[in-house]
């Protein structure tokens, strides 16, 4: 059961790889280290075996077949719909796997939070997951949780937080002995001169 168990979690690993190639990912799946003790035996003592087929009897239907819902549910009233076991369910480009309002897995996809992003590639059948923060580059501002491009004339410095509040670009100021031209600062011409600001 152990070789079973770590071989059903480096192949979930590996399908994030194929859909999401990442040596990161790839990496984490070679290196996959799991706690297999809830597998050690405690009684070694192995009980007579059973005829299990004689005792279950032959198997002409099965969970979710019309005559196994008549069969399992005979007699009883108010029988909700057999719901089918969850399929892998990977999240896309700038979704997360949700939590329920116990901090548990709801085991399905979400949009991140506005100025936030992710990889595509989380289990929705795994744990909860997060999105990670937009920071802004070099000359760009947040508004409305986007980054967006200084006005020509202003300039802002990077990493302003995409997930926050708005900010806002700085105007240029020029040096002395500069002008203002286009929206930039230019060296004034011979026999002239500026202050600074």
């Amino acid at each position: 059961r152990k070789i079973q168990y770590i071989a059903t979690h480096k192949i979930q690993c590996y399908l994030k790889v194929i859909f999401v190639p990442s040596r990161e990912r790839l990496k984490e799946c070679n290196n996959l280290s799991l706690d297999t003790s809830g597998f050690n035996l405690t009684n070694t003592v192995a009980e007579p075996q059973k005829n299990a087929a004689g005792e279950l009897g032959p198997m002409d239907s099965k969970p979710g077949d019309e005559s196994w819902k008549q069969s399992a549910y005979a007699g009883l009233s108010n029988v909700a719909n057999v719901t089918p076991c969850a399929v892998a369910h990977f999240c896309g480009t700038d979704e997360k796997v949700l939590a329920d309002s116990l901090g548990r897995s709801a085991h399905r996809c979400g949009a991140c939070e506005p100025g936030k992003t992710n990889q595509a590639g989380d289990d929705a059948l795994g744990p909860p997951s997060q999105c990670a923060a937009i920071n802004c580059s070099s000359n760009e501002y947040v508004s409305s949780n986007a980054c967006k491009s200084c006005a020509p004339g202003t300039q802002n410095a990077a990493g302003d937080d995409a997930s926050g509040a708005d900010t806002s670009c700085k105007a240029i100021l020029c040096q002395a002995g500069q002008r203002v031209q286009n929206n930039s600062c230019r060296n004034c011409p011979a026999g002239s001169k500026n202050v600074a600001g």
